[in-house]
């Protein structure tokens, strides 16, 4: 099974996560319905695909959330957000340059005060 990167935006800064594709995860799930428990076989399942338990654990509730078997914030949403929330601080600090600039060019162009 292959791993794919994606980048988490976390306050201003993209850190590489390492995601299984989808398969990795319904096959999880398909596992942890014959077994009937949680956690079984997530040690082996996560020795296969190489990552760390807890790791593969998150995956799998992530997906539930995704799935909506649990209640959370899908990931398509947090997603979303994040790119939102980036784009208004980019915003904001462009409307921020965009009044300096304003306020400097009114006092140039103001009549009433003498030019230095």
């Amino acid at each position: 099974m292959e791993l794919r990167t994606l980048e988490r935006v976390e306050h201003g800064s993209t850190t590489p996560v390492p995601r299984t594709s989808g398969s990795g995860r319904s096959g999880v799930r398909a596992h942890r319905q014959e077994a009937g428990q949680p956690r079984s076989g997530v040690t082996q399942v996560a020795q296969q695909l190489g990552v760390n338990p807890e790791t593969l654990l998150n995956w799998v509730n992530e997906a539930n959330v995704d799935d909506g078997q649990r209640p959370g914030v899908p990931s398509a949403v947090r997603v979303r957000i994040a790119e939102l929330e980036l784009e208004n601080r980019e915003l904001r600090r462009a409307n921020d340059i965009l009044k300096a600039a304003s306020a400097f060019f009114a006092r140039e162009l103001d009549p009433r005060l003498p030019r230095s």
